[in-house]
C-alpha cells in the first residue's frame, strides 16, 4: 500500500470512525461463514492495528470486541483452524506489543496472559 493511502486510511480512523470500523469488523466476524472472508477481516484488522493510533486500539481493546475473538476460540470445532490460529497470533502480537501500555489498554495483556495461563499453544507468526 502506498504511503499516501496508508496515511489517508489512518487519518480516517478518528475516534468515531474507529468505533464504526471496529463495529463493522465485529459484525462481519460474527456473521461470516467463509474462512477466506474471516482471514481477510483478520488481516485487515492486523493492518489497521499496525497503522492506526490509540483511538482505534481502544476500540479493539474493548471487552465486547475482544470477546468476539475469544468466542471464536471457544468454538474451536466450528472455527476453521486457519482462523483459530490467526486469532491466536493477533492476541499474542497485541499482548506483547501493548505490554508497556497496559495501564491504558489492559485488555490485550489480560486476554493474552489468560490464554498463556490456560496453556493455550500459540502458533508461530509468519511475519
Amino acid at each position: 500500500m502506498s504511503k499516501f493511502k496508508s496515511k489517508y486510511l489512518t487519518k480516517l480512523l478518528t475516534k468515531y470512525r474507529a468505533k464504526y470500523t471496529t463495529s463493522e469488523i465485529r459484525k462481519k466476524l460474527l456473521e461470516s461463514k467463509s474462512t477466506e472472508e474471516l482471514i481477510l477481516l483478520l488481516d485487515l484488522l492486523d493492518y489497521l492495528m499496525a497503522e492506526s493510533k490509540l483511538s482505534f486500539h481502544t476500540q479493539v481493546a474493548n471487552k465486547e470486541f475482544l470477546s468476539t475473538l475469544t468466542n471464536l476460540l471457544k468454538n474451536q470445532k466450528s472455527t476453521p483452524q486457519d482462523v483459530f490460529n490467526k486469532i491466536l497470533i493477533l492476541i499474542k502480537k497485541w499482548g506483547i506489543r501493548f505490554e508497556s501500555q497496559k495501564d491504558i489498554l489492559p485488555n490485550f495483556c489480560e486476554v493474552y496472559n489468560y490464554l498463556l495461563k490456560n496453556k493455550v499453544k500459540f502458533p508461530e507468526s509468519n511475519g
